[in-house]
């Protein structure tokens, strides 16, 4: 028997770990894709891979297991060397790391994210030959990014997606349905230690867990007033989020 979105959802509270979230997502939008063929991105596409997505630490500590699991120490130290020549070189990221969390308010976080981002930016550090080299414990807003998240109450789409949606419009095919990520977030930090209670871009992730033998640390380290540019979860507004259904858009 097919499951629904709800049903999908409805199962959350069974899952004991941050992975099984993510791969249970992941069928959701495996359905949400055979339904309609629009909202599957194109084979060796890497767009979003160019942008400065807010990865949580629970996440972030899945990416971590999967690279002390199947990477060598030697690939591990490769990426903590790039990522810090790349800060060193100026641009985004150099930018980016000389942000400090404390003293400021979030809407001026926010607000020097996006002077930020204004800017063009660097592929994102884990992205080797246009391919993602993390790709089976990508974070949850990877997984999401450019088709099943919104906001201020609408779809959030690429603009691939979009044209890809306009054209199966036109041709006549049914409006998608886009399933929402928040419950997913809201399990995963249910899941997850109070010191993760917060999201920060990949490449600080490296930057704050590259150890002194250049190495990455095999655990999630948790943020301080005086850190990296981060921001905590606000469990609040995702609790406020309708689980229940999808939104359908309309163009």
């Amino acid at each position: 028997m097919r499951l629904t979105s709800e049903s999908i959802v409805a199962k959350l509270p069974t899952l004991t770990q941050v992975a099984d979230v993510h791969a249970t997502f992941d069928l959701v939008v495996e359905q949400l894709e055979t339904a309609h063929a629009c909202m599957r991105c194109m084979d060796g596409c890497s767009q979003c891979c160019h942008q400065l997505p807010q990865v949580p630490l629970c996440d972030w500590q899945v990416v971590l297991d999967y690279m002390h699991t199947h990477w060598t120490r030697e690939q591990r130290c490769a990426l903590v060397a790039r990522t810090q020549r790349q800060a060193r070189k100026g641009g985004v990221w150099a930018q980016l790391a000389s942000i400090r969390t404390g003293g400021q308010t979030l809407e001026d976080l926010w607000q020097r994210l996006t002077d930020v981002q204004t800017h063009a930016q660097p592929a994102c550090p884990l992205l080797r030959d246009g391919r993602c080299t993390v790709y089976p414990a990508r974070p949850s807003t990877c997984r999401a990014y450019g088709r099943t998240q919104f906001s201020n109450g609408e779809p959030f789409w690429c603009g691939i997606i979009e044209r890809q949606v306009d054209d199966a419009l036109a041709a006549g095919s049914a409006a998608p349905s886009a399933p929402r990520l928040e419950p997913f977030m809201l399990r995963a930090r249910q899941l997850s230690t109070p010191d993760q209670a917060a999201v920060a871009p990949i490449p600080l992730l490296i930057l704050k867990h590259a150890l002194p033998d250049g190495d990455l640390a095999p655990q999630a380290l948790p943020f301080d007033d005086d850190d990296y540019l981060h921001f905590p979860i606000d469990l609040e507004a995702i609790q406020r989020v309708n689980f229940q259904g999808t939104r359908t858009a309309s163009r």
